[in-house]
C-alpha cells in the first residue's frame, strides 16, 4: 500500500510541476528573449523555470523507481510503461495549466512559484504608458512607471508601432531609475488581462 501512495504522490508532484513549467512557459515567454540573440540570453537564463523543471524530472524519477518495484513492471514491457507515465503526466499538467487553475492561483501573491518576475537586471516586462520620440513610460511590477531610453542602435522589429496600454519587453540595462533598452518588442498579452 506504501508503495502505491508514493507511486501516486510522485506522479502527481510532477503533475504539479509540469502545470507550473507550462504556466511560467507561457506567461514569462522565455524563448521569446532569444529573439535579441546574445543581449537575451541572460533574460532567457532568468525567465527560464529550470527549477520547476527539475523539481518535475524528480518526480518522474521517483515515479518510475516505485513503478519498477511493482509487479506491472514484469507483465508489461517498462519501457512502455514509462513512456505512457511520463505522456500522462504531461497530458495532464499541461491540461491543468490550460483550464486556468493557475490564474486563481496566481492571485495569491505568497505562494513563491506565482511570484511576477518582470524586472530584472537587464530586462523588463511593462505596459507602456506614454510613447515619445527618443522612449517610453512603462509600468512595472508595482505600477510604479519608469522611464525607458532607447539606445541609438536599439534592435526593434520593423513595423511595429507601439502604442499607449501594449505589453512590451525590453532587454538593455539600469542608469539609476531609468531603463535604457536595446532591443524591446511586443509581449503578448497575459490570459486573464485579455478577460479583464
Amino acid at each position: 500500500m506504501l508503495l502505491g501512495v508514493g507511486l501516486a504522490a510522485s506522479a502527481l508532484l510532477a503533475v504539479f510541476f509540469i502545470n507550473l513549467v507550462s504556466f511560467r512557459l507561457r506567461v514569462h515567454q522565455p524563448f521569446a528573449y532569444l529573439y535579441f540573440g546574445q543581449l537575451g540570453l541572460r533574460p532567457f537564463v532568468a525567465n527560464f523555470p529550470w527549477l520547476l523543471l527539475a523539481l518535475a524530472g524528480g518526480g518522474f524519477v521517483g515515479g518510475i523507481i516505485l513503478l519498477k518495484k511493482y509487479d506491472i513492471s514484469y507483465k508489461y514491457k517498462f519501457s512502455h510503461l514509462v513512456i505512457g507515465l511520463i505522456l500522462a503526466v504531461l497530458f495532464l499538467g499541461t491540461l491543468i495549466d490550460q483550464i486556468g487553475l493557475n490564474e486563481r492561483m496566481e492571485k495569491f501573491q505568497q505562494i513563491p512559484f506565482y511570484k511576477k518576475d518582470l524586472v530584472g537586471r537587464n530586462w523588463l516586462v511593462g505596459d507602456i504608458v506614454k510613447v515619445s520620440r527618443d522612449g517610453m513610460k512603462v509600468t512595472g511590477l508595482d505600477e510604479k512607471q519608469i522611464q525607458v531610453l532607447f539606445e541609438k542602435e536599439a534592435k526593434i522589429p520593423l513595423g511595429v508601432d507601439f502604442q499607449v496600454g501594449q505589453r512590451i519587453r525590453l532587454v538593455g540595462y539600469w542608469r539609476g531609475e531609468e531603463f535604457v533598452a536595446k532591443g524591446l518588442m511586443p509581449a503578448s498579452p497575459r490570459k486573464n488581462q485579455e478577460s479583464s
